[in-house]
This record gives C-alpha cells, sequence and structure tokens, in this order.
C-alpha cells in the first residue's frame, strides 16, 4: 500500500519543524555520548525513536520547496549516520569491547601495583635452612645426611645464613632455584673447601653473596 502524503505545509511551519528535528538530533546525539562514557547508565532509546518518529512525519508532508527539500534531506542522511554510529557502539557495549570498557581496564592495569619477585617466607627458609627441604613420603628412612660444614673449616650457622641469602638473591635477580637446597650447598662447599684454604692459606672459610651484571655470585674469603 502506498504511504499516504500530507499536503504541503505553510514554509514557515515547515521551517520549525525542520529546526526541531535539527535540536533534536543533537540532544539525542548528546544523550547517547553521556550513556557511552558511563555518565548514563540507560540508553536513550524512548529520546531516539521520538526523533525518528518526528523525522518520518516531516517526511510524509510533501515538501517542495527546494530550500526547505535540500535542509530536510542533509538532517535525514545526519540522522541516518548516527544511527550506523549508535547501534555500532552499542554492540560494542554488549561484548565488552566499547572505548569505555577499554579505559576502564586501562585505569585498573594502571592502579594495579607491579609485581614483587617472590621471597620464600622467612618460616620456609628457616627451615630448609636447618634441614632441607623434606624428603617425598617413603624415602625417610636411611636418608643420607649432608658433612658436617664444621669439619672443613665452615660455620654451620655462618652457612646458614648465606644460603639464605643466596635463595633471596637469585629470587630477585629472576634466577632459577630449583635444586639449590641447603644440602646440596653444604656438599658443594664441603667438597671444595680444602682447595679454597688452600687458596687463601687460611684454615676457616666464610662466603658472601654478591650480584654483578645481573648474576648472582658466591664469593669465599678467609674467616676474620
Amino acid at each position: 500500500m502506498a504511504t499516504k502524503v500530507k499536503s504541503e505545509a505553510p514554509s514557515s511551519e515547515l521551517r520549525a519543524a525542520l529546526d526541531e528535528l535539527e535540536t533534536g538530533i543533537e540532544a539525542v546525539r548528546l544523550a547517547y555520548e553521556k550513556y557511552f562514557g558511563g555518565i548514563e547508565r540507560v540508553p536513550p532509546s524512548k529520546q531516539r525513536a521520538k526523533l525518528e518518529k518526528a523525522m518520518r512525519n516531516v517526511e510524509t508532508r510533501g515538501v517542495t520547496n527546494t530550500v526547505i527539500r535540500f535542509r530536510l534531506n542533509g538532517l535525514r542522511a545526519r540522522l541516518i549516520t548516527y544511527k550506523h554510529y549508535w547501534t555500532r557502539m552499542e554492540n560494542q557495549l554488549e561484548r565488552g569491547m566499547s572505548r569505555r570498557d577499554l579505559l576502564r581496564r586501562r585505569r585498573v592495569q594502571a592502579a594495579a601495583p607491579p609485581p614483587q619477585p617472590e621471597a620464600p617466607p622467612a618460616e620456609a627458609a628457616e627451615a630448609i635452612g636447618r634441614d632441607g627441604p623434606p624428603p617425598p613420603p617413603g624415602k625417610r628412612k636411611g636418608r643420607v645426611r649432608p658433612p658436617d660444614p664444621a669439619k672443613s673449616g665452615i660455620d654451620p650457622s655462618h652457612l646458614r645464613s648465606v644460603f639464605k641469602q643466596l635463595v633471596l638473591a637469585k629470587r630477585a635477580a629472576g634466577e632459577s632455584t630449583q635444586g639449590l637446597t641447603y644440602q646440596a650447598l653444604v656438599r658443594k662447599l664441603t667438597a671444595e673447601a680444602p682447595k679454597l684454604k688452600r687458596k687463601h692459606g687460611c684454615e676457616k672459610l666464610q662466603f658472601s653473596v654478591s650480584t654483578r651484571g645481573g648474576k648472582v655470585r658466591l664469593r669465599s674469603e678467609p674467616e676474620g
């Protein structure tokens, strides 16, 4: 069925209707910007529907005046462009991909504290320093204990402190501590003790932890 076209209204009435349309388009545009920006919680759907109805009413008035028809076509094209934009933005909101969502994520990431190097709890480090990590179930019997560092001229309490410092330094530098246990450190240093004592010309040794060039090193020196 063909749409009935009303007889053309007076030019002054049509110009007033176009003024209202232009004002209405701008008002709906601002309302959508507030919604997309998170200021308003619901979209201006009713306001938009009222605007589209007003546009249809003007279009059915049979405009023949060239100037008025040109302005009407411009307002119609502007509204169509905005409608496509509003629809696209609403779809992005539904998918969580809108500019508002992206800005919110950036604010959350900026406010989050930077990750810190993980350090072993004091209790865990103390436990490892005393006895090393517990053996797996079923292997407690017959466990081989590390040699006594005191017999090699190394103070056991000093060595436990050095082990804790070594673990913390490696974690801070991003180095792996896999396989690093107090028992392994005792075996390594007691095995190297004779050579180190000859090197330093001493009977007792002490150690220090240092980081150079991003690498953690364990240095030996005479006790004193």
